[in-house]
């Protein structure tokens, strides 16, 4: 509740106060063998997006990592969550997640390689594909060189690389 409080107020530009302030959900979802404890921490994450994905600036990276400690767990319970989670995050959020692509495709990458877990790994590779797919067509030169183009479609083929 106190998360969602502090997500109501805008975050300022070159602040990270939001990153900082969910560093404690990475922390809990690494260091703790439980699984209960990280599937609450998972449905919390999930309400914070669903509540305040319009207020979220910095805090999407926290999320993120968050997110991939999850991909790349060894509990199917975790792992199944975590995917509920990303999948429509990654519909519904994209235009948001822009500046932080380099963590969106490393959240992707933690399920594609999860080696446990073949069905999620399938579909993040899916949607890594698709990322792919809609940055190339947002383009209308797929030579193009400039700084901004490179800055969002690198992410994406380090991953795919």
């Amino acid at each position: 509740q106190l998360s969602i409080k502090f997500l109501q107020k805008d975050e300022f530009a070159g602040f990270n106060f939001q990153a900082q302030f969910l560093k404690p959900f990475e922390l809990i979802m690494a260091r703790n063998d439980r699984v209960e404890v990280k599937e609450l921490v998972l449905k919390c994450v999930e309400n914070m997006i669903l509540s305040k994905a319009s207020n979220l600036q910095s805090g999407w990276q926290s999320i993120l990592s968050v997110l991939s400690i999850g991909g790349a767990d060894t509990s199917e319970s975790v792992v199944s969550l975590s995917f509920s989670i990303v999948a429509p995050m990654m519909e519904r959020n994209m235009d948001m997640l822009e500046d932080c692509l380099t963590d969106v495709v490393n959240c992707l990458l933690s399920f594609a390689m999860n080696p446990n877990f073949e069905d999620q790994s399938a579909q993040a590779i899916d949607i890594l594909e698709k990322s792919l797919d809609d940055l190339l067509d947002a383009k209308r030169d797929p030579f193009s060189t400039s700084p901004q183009d490179v800055r969002r479609l690198w992410p994406v083929l380090i991953g795919l690389g």
